[in-house]
């Protein structure tokens, strides 16, 4: 005959009650709350580092990727474990994959975006950390051709009507033109490697693909794009503008030379030029848009 044991608590040995047996919803009470204080869920950096071992159903925080992951078994096939992800960013504000405010401003023909390489910072602080400035001197060295943050693949191109952003693999921040020629560099680049002439190429449909240009042009019109939008995200306030610029034509007056690429203020409330928020917003994606 099998023993049952009934309780209506569970306390401490000071006599506090720990738990109670709600006997009129069968439901269980943790009066105390939790310890810590609230409920935690196994966290690991990579997916190198799942555990092992582990039962179907168990789930954790990957906190590189920055997604949840759930154990669904052992591949039949290969043996291997089956983790499911969660797609885009886990918040519990809006998605960066709501492009919303992107697509209602104007009518962008391609819309790509990254994840901040440094985590949450002003687009500012990011662009700067290099220490370029408008004054600075193409020498030609691996930074000034390889671009000084290197190539940075797209996280996602979610408006692909041309392929502005993707033909060449990513985007380049402060990038050369491929020869010791001073004046000859770009803030936001993502075109080919080897430009060789940024306002030469201003519209040409390989290498006119870039953002803050060399001088006579502030950016590249490559397809036939005409304007150019530089957008942060955070999850509290989505997508929000930080640049416009021209795209394809002999206005210079966003050219890398304009010094509000790289110093506060000078900031206006629409049309071509920097937005406040490109100085003062922490925002943890970069954006663009063309059109």
């Amino acid at each position: 005959m099998a023993s049952i044991i009934r309780l209506s608590q569970i306390q401490s040995a000071d006599g506090n009650v720990a738990v109670n047996f709600n006997t009129a919803n069968n439901g269980v009470e943790f009066t105390g709350g939790f310890i810590p204080s609230s409920l935690v869920i196994p966290v690991w950096s990579g997916e190198n580092n799942r555990p092992t071992g582990v039962s179907v159903g168990h789930m954790g925080y990957n906190s590189s990727d920055i997604q949840l992951e759930i154990y669904f078994g052992v591949d039949p096939d290969d043996g291997s474990a089956i983790w499911g992800t969660t797609s885009g960013r886990v918040t519990g504000g809006i998605d960066v994959s709501d492009i919303d405010n992107i697509t209602s401003d104007g009518s962008p023909q391609a819309v790509s975006y990254i994840a901040n390489p440094n985590g949450t910072s002003t687009f500012l602080s990011y662009i700067t950390q290099w220490g370029i400035n408008q004054n600075s001197s193409n020498s030609n060295n691996s930074d000034w051709q390889g671009g000084f943050s290197g190539r940075i693949p797209m996280l996602a191109n979610p408006v692909a009507n041309n392929n502005y952003f993707t033909s060449a693999g990513g985007v380049k921040f402060i990038s050369g033109d491929g020869s010791s020629d001073g004046g000859d560099w770009c803030v936001i680049d993502f075109g080919p490697d080897y430009n060789y002439d940024f306002d030469g190429y201003y519209q040409d449909n390989t290498r006119g693909r870039f953002f803050g240009g060399e001088n006579t042009s502030s950016g590249g019109g490559a397809l036939g794009m005409r304007t150019g939008k530089l957008w942060g995200f955070n999850d509290a306030d989505g997508w929000v503008k930080l640049y416009e610029l021209p795209l394809g034509d002999r206005q210079g007056t966003w050219s890398h030379r304009n010094s509000n690429w790289w110093s506060s203020g000078g900031s206006v409330n629409n049309g071509n030029g920097k937005r406040s928020a490109y100085d003062n917003l922490s925002v943890s994606y970069f954006g663009w848009s063309v059109q």
